[in-house]
């Protein structure tokens, strides 16, 4: 099977969140790739109240660079001096001024202390088997969210 074949696009996994923030969390995530040119995003889904979202970190040449755990992976990451906190910071960091901005202009309703929590989950994806079964869950979770909502 190939796996790129099966998850050639990302998830369009709006439910009921806003529109106008979808689409701005959305310009912020192909915002990174042109932020970190060692940045790829490969899936991802906007959630009503969280994001999933594959990124490969590649080096100079756009090679993958491995897990995190191998040396030259930490090598290439010290030499970006960027790491994956850096970058989900700036991505939280810019959504979150937009999210402001629109909140002034009353296209989005005002939150509550903050738009994102302050921390994330991350996982190191270690195959392509891995890889797959992540994209599936990506791909299903907005459908499983949709059909536990309507159950309530």
């Amino acid at each position: 099977m190939q796996y790129e074949e099966t998850f050639k696009s990302s998830v369009g996994a709006y439910l009921r969140v806003r529109p106008y923030a979808i689409q701005m969390v959305e310009k912020w995530i192909h915002e990174l790739q042109n932020k970190y040119d060692y940045v790829n995003i490969d899936y991802y889904a906007i959630m009503p109240d969280h994001v999933h979202l594959i990124l490969f970190l590649t080096d100079e040449a756009g090679a993958h660079i491995g897990t995190p755990l191998q040396e030259n992976g930490n090598a290439i990451m010290e030499n970006h001096r960027m790491t994956l906190d850096n970058i989900i910071k700036w991505f939280k960091t810019m959504t979150t001024n937009e999210y402001i901005r629109m909140v002034k202009q009353n296209v989005l309703p005002p939150f509550h202390k903050h738009v994102w929590q302050r921390d994330y989950r991350d996982r190191v994806i270690r195959n392509r088997d891995e890889l797959y079964e992540i994209r599936k869950y990506i791909k299903n979770n907005p459908a499983k969210l949709m059909y536990e909502t309507e159950l309530m």
